[in-house]
């Protein structure tokens, strides 16, 4: 059993714009996204793929219409980044890039109304509509969630046009898998955790949650999953400094996990 958990963190309203990739190697072609906030947020400028990561030939590669990679813990995941000559996002980057611009609750939308027409997520049970304000507040008081699925296979990444960030074309970090993020900057033995909403989350456990841009994973004792977890339903993206550091594999055929 997974559920779901994790801290608030503080946001606020972001300047984007798109920037092709670039680097030593070919581009895959889809650019990684900038987000640079402004007043009151806690990122620095940061660039994080559209895309969660397939594996090609050890890159982490961003592209749509591949099956993202699983199976794999935060160490293999942290490799295909560094291979790319990128890093595992942040927890606070995941959450800022997933409300983006206009500070939306569920990411594109402020309700989580329809939400499972959109994203490649189960439907949630009813609860009442949260406020983007109160999204924002609350963050981190998300119901516990669990894996409640027997698919062993999220969608392949792109598959869903409308579940991208509105006003950032970054897809799929509500639903699809969860994915690992460097913890390293909380000081403690946790070094990577679960990121986000799955396809494989509990439909009854949603209910309450006002926001599904926050928590991470954790096990049936309350704990984050282990580092070394292998599961269906965790993957990664990836996240750089500098767009400049791109290193993307060529097109070889498909070899991840």
């Amino acid at each position: 059993m997974q559920r779901l958990t994790g801290p608030a963190f503080a946001t606020a309203s972001l300047a984007v714009t798109l920037v092709l990739g670039t680097g030593c190697a070919p581009s895959n072609g889809s650019g990684m996204v900038q987000v640079s906030p402004i007043e009151g947020a806690n990122t620095g400028t940061f660039y994080i793929d559209p895309y969660e990561a397939h594996i090609n030939l050890g890159y982490a590669v961003s592209k749509a219409g591949e099956f993202p990679a699983t199976g794999l813990d935060a160490a293999a995941a942290k490799a295909a980044c560094a291979k790319s000559g990128k890093r595992l996002c942040k927890p606070e980057e995941f959450f800022v890039a997933c409300l983006g611009p206009k500070i939306r609750a569920f990411s594109f939308q402020d309700t989580v109304d329809g939400i499972d027409q959109v994203c490649d997520v189960p439907l949630p049970a009813p609860s009442p509509t949260p406020t983007p304000t109160a999204a924002l507040a609350e963050a981190g008081n998300l119901t516990p969630q669990e894996e409640g699925t027997t698919r062993t296979q999220a969608l392949a990444t792109g598959s869903l046009a409308g579940c991208k960030t509105d006003g950032l074309d970054v897809y799929d970090l509500i639903g699809g898998v969860s994915e690992w993020v460097d913890n390293t900057s909380a000081g403690t033995a946790q070094t990577a955790v679960a990121f986000g909403v799955s396809y494989a989350t509990s439909p009854s456990s949603l209910t309450a949650a006002v926001t599904y841009c926050a928590g991470y994973t954790v096990d049936e004792d309350g704990n984050p999953l282990a580092i070394t977890t292998l599961s269906p339903s965790v993957g990664f993206r990836c996240c750089a400094d500098s767009p400049e550091t791109d290193l993307f594999a060529p097109n070889f055929p498909y070899v991840g996990n």
